[in-house]
């Protein structure tokens, strides 16, 4: 632990905090500094309090209860979660039951109660309120309006009714008697069990939230529930079937990856026309395809009738507008090189090796004669001998005795591999000369040898 010398982000002065760590990670942290100091924090703090006094007193909010360090804490608390609810509301469509959640959230007088929430968002909270609402809360309308509510269809399968609400932004579906058929019914548009009743979220992508009420509320008509809907255009849409479907099919980009997915209905089958885009891959619940296949994607979306979403067509635009300002290569032209084959071994003539012409005649002679000379030499204590490098000295000399040993086994009609030998009179003669001449055996003389000890 050190202390380091910040600057801070708003006032642009230095001050110093302790920092932990390696020098280099403090370094670092020092250059990416986003601190502020302790006065432009206390002055922040102070602006947000008297904005949310100001807010409190325009809104007639309640006085907190409290500590006085609990109340200032929890004013600044309530202001912030109460704005991000009052921006949830205006994407939710007006109704009797969205505003008592509202009445009861603002109704909330313990300081405590803000500060322990402080972490949940505003969407948070407002589910919280619409879950503590009761009957005596006014949720319900008067029984008096139950009737013009309730649409019956011919032939009802049960006395129960459906209601149908729009809970925020959950679709929900109170059906308190358990039954096969509106179980499947309710699973086949996407609706899930919660404890207490059938729900389904309702975001841009489903459309209105008055269309699939409507939607939902015709698919139980035809299967003969009784529904009650207390809103009068909702129940009207309902009983005649005029209700915008539902978009299931979309094409959509995932910026992280630059790749698109492709997601459709629980009813529907494209897997293996997707999969056969370029690049594609499977990641439950969707086919990914690479954004530079925007074309193919783009002809596959108008295909197969599925809807692209605004951030996949901005992608597409950009991507098209990248490829058309692209340099068109002017290619030159490069002779390629003709396919390689390995090439013929050339032979080597005798006059290379610096053999003795008659040598090649008879190996038998050969070998008399060379035998003769590796005595001789053997007499005269000279042998071949190898410099620093390990390479021979008289490289004619062991070339020609090394030919003249191989041309002998040759005509005796032993193979060119010496590994494959046996060990007989032959080959040992032959083992032996070589370790005479050049001191050491050959490596096929050890394996060959080791081999007949066995």
């Amino acid at each position: 632990m050190t202390w380091t010398t910040v600057k801070c982000r708003e006032c642009g002065e230095a001050y110093e905090v302790q920092m932990y760590g390696k020098r280099r990670d403090r370094e670092w942290r020092v250059q990416s500094w986003q601190g502020v100091c302790d006065e432009c924090r206390e002055q922040k703090r102070a602006l947000a309090l008297a904005e949310a006094r100001n807010d409190a007193t325009e809104s007639g909010l309640p006085a907190l209860e409290g500590s006085e360090k609990q109340v200032t804490w929890a004013m600044t608390i309530r202001h912030e979660k109460l704005e991000a609810v009052r921006a949830l509301l205006e994407s939710l469509e007006k109704a009797h039951v969205t505003g008592l959640a509202w009445d009861a959230l603002c109704g909330t007088e313990a300081a405590r109660w803000w500060i322990d929430n402080r972490f949940q968002t505003g969407q948070d909270l407002f589910d919280e309120a619409l879950a503590g609402l009761t009957p005596q809360d006014g949720i319900a309308p008067p029984p008096e309006t139950d009737a013009e509510a309730t649409l019956c269809p011919d032939e009802p399968v049960t006395a129960t009714v459906c209601e149908i609400r729009m809970v925020g932004t959950a679709l929900e579906l109170h059906f308190p008697e358990k039954r096969d058929a509106f179980r499947e019914l309710a699973r086949d548009h996407g609706y899930r069990w919660t404890g207490n009743c059938w729900t389904r979220t309702i975001g841009p992508r489903q459309g209105a939230p008055l269309h699939r009420m409507a939607e939902i509320g015709h698919r139980l008509l035809e299967a003969g529930f009784i529904i009650r809907v207390y809103d009068e255009e909702t129940l009207s849409r309902a009983e005649t079937g005029t209700y915008d479907d539902e978009i299931t099919r979309w094409v959509d980009i995932d910026p992280g990856e630059d790749r698109f997915t492709l997601t459709w209905g629980r009813h529907d089958d494209y897997y293996r026309e997707a999969r056969r885009l370029p690049g594609s891959r499977w990641r439950k619940p969707v086919v990914t395809v690479p954004g530079d296949q925007f074309e193919e994607v783009q002809g596959f979306a108008e295909v197969q009738g599925f809807t692209v979403t605004p951030e996949a067509l901005s992608y597409i635009e950009a991507m098209r507008a990248a490829r058309l300002a692209a340099r068109i290569a002017e290619l030159g032209h490069h002779e390629a090189p003709e396919p390689g084959k390995p090439a013929d071994r050339p032979d080597l003539v005798a006059e290379e090796l610096g053999i003795l012409t008659e040598f090649l005649d008879d190996g038998a002679e050969a070998m008399s004669e060379m035998r003769a000379r590796v005595k001789e030499s053997l007499a005269k204590g000279k042998k071949a001998e190898k410099d620093e490098d390990g390479d021979f000295i008289d490289r004619n000399l062991s070339r020609e005795f090394g030919y003249a040993l191989n041309l002998y086994m040759s005509d005796k009609g032993y193979a060119a591999d010496a590994f494959s030998w046996p060990l007989n009179a032959e080959t040992r003669e032959y083992f032996d000369l070589w370790r005479e001449f050049f001191g050491e055996y050959p490596e096929a003389a050890l394996y060959v040898l080791k081999k007949g000890q066995k």
